[in-house]
């Protein structure tokens, strides 16, 4: 249902784009890979979401227990000595990043994926990039 309200609203954003603007070519067309990839990446976000919406909701909401899975041994910060030296803020981080690295791997990589994309710099980059792209090679193509 995404995909056939996503292409009507792209569709006529494209009209209306077209129309104020007066572009001479500028046509909606459907990406195929687009597409597949939205239905595959949404078909395995509802198969894995499936497990924890089988359980009540309060258990979802506790926290893992401290002694699950024998994760309570000290880290390498405790065992070092340097955790007397930072702040407990500091030493909570240090050991989530430290038992769980892919977890906070994925975070940083989200972080970074958000921040390239809500980048003003990059924006105006890449505005500017379709600016041109526009004008030369769609509409002055005199040359």
């Amino acid at each position: 249902m995404g995909i056939v309200v996503g292409s009507v609203l792209d569709a006529g954003l494209t009209i209306m784009y077209t129309r104020f603007y007066r572009f001479p070519v500028f046509g909606f067309q459907w990406n195929t890979a687009v597409v597949a990839s939205a239905l595959l990446i949404s078909s395995a976000a509802a198969v894995a979401g499936r497990g924890p919406v089988r359980t009540p909701s309060a258990c979802r909401r506790r926290g893992d227990a401290a002694g699950a899975a024998g994760r309570v041994s000290p880290t390498l910060i405790d065992r070092s000595g340097l955790g007397e030296f930072l702040p407990q803020a500091a030493r909570m981080i240090l050991r989530e990043l430290e038992r769980r690295p892919f977890k906070a791997a994925l975070s940083c990589l989200g972080i970074f994926a958000g921040d390239r994309h809500l980048d003003p710099r990059q924006f105006h980059a890449r505005l500017d990039q379709l600016h041109h792209r526009l004008q030369f090679r769609l509409s002055q193509r005199q040359d």
